[in-house]
């Protein structure tokens, strides 16, 4: 796993995540101005060129992207600085993860995504429907049906995030099938594997699979 070390260095560009006191995700963007012996400077979070402000004490996940993964870090907000200088003063990161893109591993975490069917080459034709994930990750997906996935010619998914963001909408590619038999009725699991995939799309989704994990280590499940 790469050194959280490595990437503590002035100018290197950060993302800040946390959930604020009215249970709102956030996710802002940031760089490292100073690095101090007991603190790191880094300059005011902003999102969309707007600066927020994150209360004192307050737990966040900082985030480095890399061409290989997402590498996360616990720290705390520790303050403003006080002098001419704009910024925030964080505690050093520990508790470090690192998440490979090619081995994203999928998370047993439900989530409300619409499927649409494109089912002729001009798009004249689609049928939409509504699953719940079995699981997801920042790769693909899959879901439980009674119905297979089959007379398509395309296949679009717009997942829905507890962001506060419009849904990730994004192509998608049928990799398998399987049938499966629970409570005496079989039913399909379908995995799909997203297509033409943006970055930020991409972080979203690692994101979301982040924090869940997060919680669920902080519930005890």
């Amino acid at each position: 796993m790469p050194d959280i070390d490595d990437f503590i260095k002035e100018l290197a560009p950060l993302e800040l995540d946390y959930t604020d006191d009215e249970g709102n995700h956030r996710n802002l963007n940031s760089y490292i101005k100073r690095i101090y012996d007991d603190y790191i400077f880094i300059s005011s979070p902003e999102k969309g060129n707007v600066s927020i402000n994150i209360p004192d004490g307050q737990e966040i996940f900082i985030i480095f992207k890399t061409e290989k993964g997402y590498l996360s870090a616990s720290s705390v907000v520790l303050g403003k600085q006080l002098d001419t200088m704009q910024g925030l003063k964080i505690s050093f990161p520990h508790n470090s993860r690192f998440i490979e893109r090619r081995a994203f591993v999928r998370i047993p975490f439900n989530l409300d995504v619409e499927i649409t069917k494109i089912l002729d080459s001009n798009s004249t034709k689609k049928e939409t429907f509504n699953v719940m994930t079995n699981d997801i990750s920042g790769s693909g997906l899959s879901y439980i049906s009674e119905f297979p996935l089959d007379n398509y010619y395309d296949i679009h998914c717009k997942i829905h995030l507890a962001d506060g963001e419009d849904p990730v909408d994004v192509r998608c590619e049928h990799i398998s099938s399987r049938k499966e038999n629970r409570n005496n009725q079989e039913l399909n699991i379908i995995s799909l594997a997203y297509i033409d995939i943006s970055e930020s799309q991409v972080s979203r989704i690692v994101k979301a699979c982040f924090k869940y994990q997060i919680q669920n280590k902080k519930t005890g499940f």
